[in-house]
């Protein structure tokens, strides 16, 4: 089994020479300390051995329920919003790709969220994927944040609901007596 340990990152040269062999993703990484500095988001590496092998960023948001899948937006109608955790970037070093560790932290994280929203009104975990990304997230049992997106883009903004099975059938059972 393997051990990941989270570390909040301290200082800008934490995530000095971090490389997981795509640049935009690099860039985002090593631009993560002063949003983290100033409460705007929380970024962790990741170590496995004392090891880095990965970083992830995490924020909170807004989201116009408008704006977001009939899914979601059906039951907003008096509250114009929901509120989401975005995940920023999830990035694994190139020397620890291929050992399902991404997999594996991106469940992490979800379940992290998952048990946040258990006591705030959080009720989604978005997040922009690269294109190349999409079918590694859709596995990982994220939507597209709207179908109609133009999949040229370099990013496509998807989401993970967060209701339980028993707060959807609760929710089915309120649209069925109303």
């Amino acid at each position: 089994m393997i051990d990941l340990q989270f570390i909040p990152i301290r200082s800008p040269d934490d995530l000095l020479n971090f490389d997981c062999g795509n640049a935009s993703i690099n860039i985002l990484v090593k631009q993560s300390y002063l949003p983290q500095l100033t409460k705007q988001s929380k970024t962790f590496q990741i170590s496995v051995g004392g090891h880095r092998v990965g970083a992830y960023s995490l924020s909170m948001a807004t989201i116009n329920a408008e704006d977001g899948p009939p899914s979601l937006a059906n039951y907003y109608e008096g509250a114009p919003h929901f509120c989401a955790v975005v995940l920023h970037f999830i990035a694994i070093e190139k020397s620890f790709q291929d050992l399902g560790l991404g997999t594996k932290l991106l469940g992490l994280i979800a379940n992290q969220v998952r048990k946040l929203s258990d006591s705030w009104p959080v009720r989604i975990l978005y997040l922009d994927a690269l294109s190349d990304k999409i079918g590694w997230y859709k596995a990982n049992g994220f939507q597209l944040f709207a179908e109609s997106q133009n999949r040229a883009e370099s990013t496509v903004p998807m989401y993970l609901d967060l209701l339980s099975v028993a707060e959807e059938h609760a929710l089915q059972l309120l649209a069925e007596s109303i």
